[in-house]
């Protein structure tokens, strides 16, 4: 038990020493700039929002899919190393203090979760509700129970590797969450949620029993840590560089006339380059599409005026700084260095490719204002959308290619 324990405990202190290394990049001025300017802006309208909403709109069923959501997503982190299925398989059976502190860690990490998206639609709840912070508090406290409840399925259903039984697995409990919220939050009956509670407790305990003879399955675990590890860095290779990322790459042959388009000279050598590593990398193309549909969504689900502007402005920063790190693909590549090819040939490649990928998301937004029906206001987000596009792809990242 003891071994168990000093293993976990130098399997955190790296995880705790590596991952702070990148987090220090993540959370830089600019980001910290982004996220006051988000918040604030975000609590400013949410708080217009209230004030328009119907006393017959559904907020209980829309709390409860936000907190169902959140409450059945629950991974538990493992720390465990594609080296652990030869090393640690033998001491399978002493590893339970081992995965009682993961199980321990990975609760206090969600919980921080839980209180955020609590605390987020609080104003919401209490407005809706008519009641007290006593009975946000009572429903806070069900919740975080609810969580350990998810967690221990979680980690039941880990001891399978069929997708369908983990698919089953967590639209069961999305439902049975779901509905445990959903009675708390409307004050049903109380038999409502007792027989829910029963519900879980048989769940629980089948769980346990359909597993006790069966061994767990280290590879599937390895694979799941190493997934969220990669997440991670796919996040971090945004500020920085990381060379444990390992980089997905597509073909995607529907994109092919894109870069048929493009003229083959010399001076057009990084273009081609930085355009196929943004349309076949799944970093660079996939945030793309993500900030893209994200912006969508808040534009179309959100009842503003000219707070759209700030949403597109802000989208278009969000985009430009993260797709920046697209300059230093191909660092790498000692070989790009045998090029005849001035570095000033090659920065304007990049900033010419960052320039007509704003201006296309900046179009996209304005159509889509433009389908809303504020005809003025699409006009305005265009010429924002232009003009921010300008501005800051001739002063902000030129000043900084120069740091990279």
């Amino acid at each position: 038990m003891n071994e168990a324990k000093k293993i976990w405990n130098q399997r955190f202190a790296q995880h705790r020493k590596e991952t702070g290394r990148y987090l220090r990049y993540i959370f830089n001025q600019h980001l910290a700039f982004v996220l006051i300017f988000s918040i604030g802006a975000g609590a400013y309208y949410y708080q217009q929002w209230l004030e328009t909403l119907s006393p017959h709109f559904p907020y209980a069923i829309v709390m409860s899919i936000i907190l169902a959501v959140v409450i059945t997503k629950s991974p538990i982190q493992t720390f465990l190393k594609q080296a652990d299925i030869v090393f640690l398989l033998p001491m399978e059976t002493k590893m339970s203090a081992y995965f009682y502190r993961s199980f321990l860690y990975s609760f206090t990490l969600q919980s921080y979760i839980v209180i955020l998206v609590v605390a987020g639609l609080a104003p919401l709840y209490l407005t809706m509700s008519g009641r007290g912070a006593t009975s946000l508090l009572l429903l806070l406290v069900l919740l975080l129970i609810l969580k350990v409840w998810n967690m221990l399925i979680e980690w039941a259903v880990q001891y399978f590797v069929e997708k369908e039984v983990h698919i089953v697995d967590f639209i069961i409990r999305f439902l049975i969450s779901f509905s445990f919220v959903y009675f708390v939050i409307i004050k049903a009956n109380y038999l409502y949620p007792v027989l829910i509670i029963v519900i879980m407790f048989g769940l629980y305990f089948y769980f346990r029993k359909l597993t006790s003879s069966k061994r767990l399955k280290w590879d599937h675990l390895i694979e799941l840590e190493s997934k969220r590890m990669m997440t991670f860095y796919r996040i971090a290779n945004l500020f920085t560089d990381v060379p444990q990322l390992k980089i997905q790459v597509k073909r995607r042959k529907w994109l092919d006339w894109t870069l048929k388009r493009l003229p083959f000279s010399q001076d057009a050598t990084f273009t081609h380059l930085f355009a196929r590593a943004f349309l076949r990398s799944s970093d660079y193309f996939g945030l793309f599409i993500r900030l893209l549909i994200i912006g969508i969504l808040l534009l179309v689900m959100l009842p503003l005026s000219y707070g759209m502007l700030v949403i597109v402005v802000l989208f278009l920063y969000l985009t430009g700084f993260q797709l920046m790190t697209l300059w230093r693909h191909f660092s790498m590549k000692i070989w790009l260095g045998l090029y005849p090819i001035q570095k000033a040939v090659r920065e304007k490649a990049f900033l010419q490719l960052l320039h007509i990928l704003l201006i296309i998301q900046a179009s996209i937004f304005a159509i889509v204002i433009l389908f809303i029906g504020k005809v003025f206001i699409a006009f305005l987000a265009f010429v924002c959308g232009i003009v921010f596009s300008y501005v800051f792809i001739n002063i902000y990242v030129k000043s900084r290619l120069k740091k990279l």
